[in-house]
């Protein structure tokens, strides 16, 4: 446990409320400390990215996310104008 301290950095983020709910919860589940589920989380998504950018996907799939993003944006915008002219 020493040896694993000496070669972590503290790291501070903001998260959104909801999700650090959510962790929480799945921590719990899990029977993991916060810590212990966000590394796993980021060490199993970090893998994940490594694979994409090794195959040559990883800037598509970060293209199709701020697409998917924008629409999804813009047919709230749509939802929120009919809303208000009702």
């Amino acid at each position: 446990m020493e040896a694993q301290r000496k070669e972590s950095k503290s790291v501070a983020f903001w998260m959104d409320v909801r999700l650090l709910a959510e962790i929480d919860e799945l921590a719990k589940k899990a029977g993991l400390s916060r810590n212990q589920l966000v590394m796993n989380i980021l060490g199993v998504g970090l893998d994940a990215l490594k694979g994409m950018d090794k195959v040559g996907v990883l800037r598509f799939s970060v293209l199709m996310r701020d697409l998917c993003e924008k629409v999804g944006n813009r047919f709230v915008e749509v939802q929120e104008e009919a809303v208000l002219r009702s």
